[in-house]
């Protein structure tokens, strides 16, 4: 059901799907004001949301072209309510899965930076406009800042299994490891980097069921 959706076109020969699942977002957050006659403050939580995910695409596409290097098609990205999965026909073990991992929070981080600095070296952002650029800006650092979290599959946890694999050889252990890693940093981070709602909640389980499964898989693949 994640893996399928609303297509939006086809960017750099991969195809862009939307989830529907990603509405929730705009119910969640984009709702409440308009529920209260607030339709400013809903525009632009719908105007914010838009952006976000633009980033969240880029991040994506910046994870496609550095699997480009390595001679891997992506056919199409899926948006959902949680983030963005690239649906690579093949994932490279070792050191070129840990940089097409590190590729997507570099873009972001990049973005944000480039957004964020005028705004630290003096810039005022206190009217709407400049308040409503550096928070995209912001969004764009913890997108890459959270990414790289040691938890799998996410971007942190592939890179670390990447280096792990690099030294072991073993992709069974090396995603064993990871799995581990990621579980016990799980709850810490969601806990205290995001506001604890249903929501979080939900993206947290969907991210623990989504490492069992490439888990499983891996396991039942391979040999170490």
């Amino acid at each position: 059901m994640l893996n399928k959706g609303i297509r939006l076109g086809k960017f750099f020969g991969t195809e862009l799907i939307l989830n529907p699942l990603w509405f929730i977002i705009l119910v969640v957050f984009a709702l409440p004001p308009l529920i209260e006659g607030n339709l400013v403050a809903a525009t632009t939580m719908i105007l914010f949301l838009i952006i976000l995910y633009i980033s969240v695409i880029g991040h994506e596409f910046a994870h496609i072209f550095a699997g480009r290097r390595y001679g891997i098609k992506t056919r199409k990205v899926v948006i959902s309510f949680f983030g963005g999965a690239a649906m690579m026909d093949r994932i490279p073990f070792g050191l070129p899965e840990t940089l097409i991992g590190i590729a997507g929070p570099a873009f972001s981080c990049w973005v944000g930076t480039l957004i964020v600095l005028p705004f630290l070296l003096g810039i005022p952002h206190t009217n709407a406009i400049s308040a409503f650029i550096f928070q995209v800006g912001q969004i764009n650092l913890f997108l890459g800042l959270f990414n790289i979290l040691p938890i799998f599959p996410m971007d942190g946890g592939r890179i670390l299994r990447g280096i792990l694999y690099h030294f072991t050889k073993k992709i069974v252990l090396s995603t064993k490891i990871v799995m581990i890693v990621g579980f016990c940093t799980i709850p810490l981070a969601f806990l205290t980097m995001l506001p604890f709602n249903l929501l979080t909640i939900v993206i947290m389980g969907l991210i623990v069921k989504m490492c069992i499964d490439e888990y499983d898989m891996i396991k039942n693949m391979y040999n170490d």
